[in-house]
Parts: structure tokens; C-alpha cells; sequence
């Protein structure tokens, strides 16, 4: 190419140099953006439930990670959730705001009552007003309760019941876990 002026000279450019050029103003040279965690107990985000980086998830590491979300729930620090609490958590759950559950951020089919792949929050009112995770029906999820669920869903990914769980057993055909199971 002729006639391109180069810091005041008249010069030719090869056709490598413009394929150079143009690659390099394709780039994206903008930081990533902030990586967001999972929501508490998604069934998401394997790696933040497996703190000792082993692969498998153990009942211990599934515990503690159920003791972060129920902490998490639990914003005034009374020790139980309240079904208002849980109701406020929906936006905890929602990472990308968009004001709907998908699966990737809370997988509880139990709650898509219309079908359509998302949760919406009078869906996930619904199941809360089911009252699926206050066994003693008292209005409050106390831990043990909500422990009690999580060991539930425990055993839903632990297909070996060798007391611990791979990414090998989270396949399509198991159940993921769900806050709410009817």
C-alpha cells in the first residue's frame, strides 16, 4: 500500500504488519471483571465447598459451608431464619440482578412451578410459605433444621455413600441440591 504517511514519510505497509495491527486492535486489554462467588448452597461452585482442594466434597466441608449459608440467612443474628429472612435471601441468590433464580444460581426445580427454567420470587415465596425447611412447623429454621436438610441433600450427590462426593458423581442424572425438596 502507497501513499500512508509514517511520522511525515510516505512508506509501504506489508500485508503481516495489517494483519499485525488488526489483531492487536481486536484485543480486549480491559481488566477482567471482579470474579462473583456462587450463592450459598447453589449446588454451584464445587471448588468453594472443597476448601482442602482434595477433588471431593466431605460431610465436614459440606457442614461448614452449610454453617457460612445459614450465617449468611441469618441477618439479625437471632440464631433461627425467619421465613422473612429467607424471602430477603432471594436477592442474595439472584448474581447477575436480573430478578429471576436460574439454574446456574439456585437449581430447585421443585419451585419453577410454570416451567420455564427460571425461579421468579412468588415462586420462591411459595416454597417458603410451603414451609419445607421448618420441620417443627414453628415459623423459624433453626440450624439443626437446616442442617438436617443439608445432610439430606448430602446424600442426594453422595451416589458411592463412601461419605464424601466427586465432580465425577455430579452428573446429569443426580439430583442437584435445592433449598427446597417437597
Amino acid at each position: 500500500m502507497r501513499g500512508l504517511s509514517l511520522g511525515g514519510r510516505v512508506g509501504s505497509i506489508g500485508p503481516a504488519s495489517l494483519i499485525a495491527a488488526s489483531l492487536i486492535a481486536a484485543c480486549d486489554f480491559s481488566p477482567p471483571p471482579e470474579p462473583i462467588g456462587p450463592p450459598p448452597s447453589s449446588g454451584v461452585g464445587f471448588d468453594t465447598v472443597d476448601t482442602n482442594a482434595d477433588a471431593t466434597v466431605d460431610r465436614d466441608e459440606w457442614a461448614t459451608h452449610g454453617d457460612k449459608t445459614f450465617v449468611s440467612l441469618d441477618t439479625d443474628g437471632s440464631g433461627t431464619v425467619s421465613s422473612d429472612e429467607l424471602r430477603a435471601g432471594f436477592d442474595s441468590y439472584d448474581v447477575d440482578g436480573d430478578g429471576v433464580l436460574s439454574p446456574e444460581e439456585v437449581h430447585a426445580p421443585d419451585l419453577d412451578t410454570d416451567g420455564d427454567n427460571v425461579i421468579t420470587r412468588s415462586e420462591w415465596e411459595a416454597g417458603i410459605d410451603a414451609g419445607a425447611l421448618d420441620a417443627n412447623k414453628d415459623g423459624m429454621i433453626a440450624r439443626d433444621e437446616y442442617q438436617s436438610h443439608l445432610a439430606q441433600n448430602f446424600s442426594l450427590y453422595d451416589t458411592q455413600v463412601d461419605g464424601r462426593y466427586s465432580r465425577l458423581e455430579l452428573d446429569s442424572a443426580t439430583p442437584r441440591f435445592t433449598l427446597f425438596r417437597f
